[in-house]
């Protein structure tokens, strides 16, 4: 298996950060028990994480390989995840994989119209008119992709969305943050 550890990238990308809270093993490859993991340790269930671990892993293992021959284990390597980037996405992350600045200066008054004025989104009806309003044309593949990754994000943020929230998920630690929330919650 081509392994490449992402330590080994001298300077991480922001979407390399992303999805590196998937990597348990931080040895530069998502694996389809990894993602699983990742989603479990989100909150979600038993079908959710399994189904969000196999279409996630299907999608973007092969345009992450260098290998023009599909690894039947589907690993995602994070070395190359620029390259699942979808169609219908926020633009927030460059082709290469660094953040777009002017984006996040967009998010607030994105929120604010999908929310009547408010700061926060707090609905799933809000939630998807935001990911509506990056949707390019006809576009089901990329417009499902970004609908589900931020309902997914909604929904492990205890069904709430703000700027701060958003950007702290694009650049790597809104994960880390809402696991460790969790992990505190099972403990009590």
């Amino acid at each position: 298996m081509d392994k490449t550890p992402l330590q080994e990238c001298p300077e991480k990308t922001a979407l390399q950060k992303h999805c590196e809270f998937f990597d348990q093993d931080k040895d530069g490859t998502i694996m389809p028990w990894e993602t699983y993991k990742g989603f479990r340790d989100l909150g979600f269930g038993f079908i959710t994480s399994t189904l969000s671990a196999f279409v996630i892993n299907l999608f973007l293992s092969y345009p992450t390989q260098d290998s023009k021959i599909p690894n039947p284990l589907l690993p995602i390597y994070i070395k190359n995840v620029h390259r699942g980037k979808h169609t219908s996405d926020s633009d927030t992350y460059n082709t290469d994989g660094t953040i777009n600045p002017k984006k996040f200066e967009q998010f607030q008054k994105l929120i604010r119209e999908c929310t009547n004025g408010k700061d926060v989104i707090t609905t799933l009806s809000e939630t998807l008119k935001l990911s509506e309003l990056f949707r390019q044309g006809f576009d089901p593949v990329g417009g499902t992709a970004s609908k589900g990754e931020w309902v997914f994000l909604w929904l492990a943020n205890d069904y709430k969305l703000d700027a701060k929230d958003i950007q702290a998920s694009y650049d790597g630690t809104l994960f880390e943050i809402i696991a460790k929330r969790r992990a505190d919650e099972k403990k009590k």
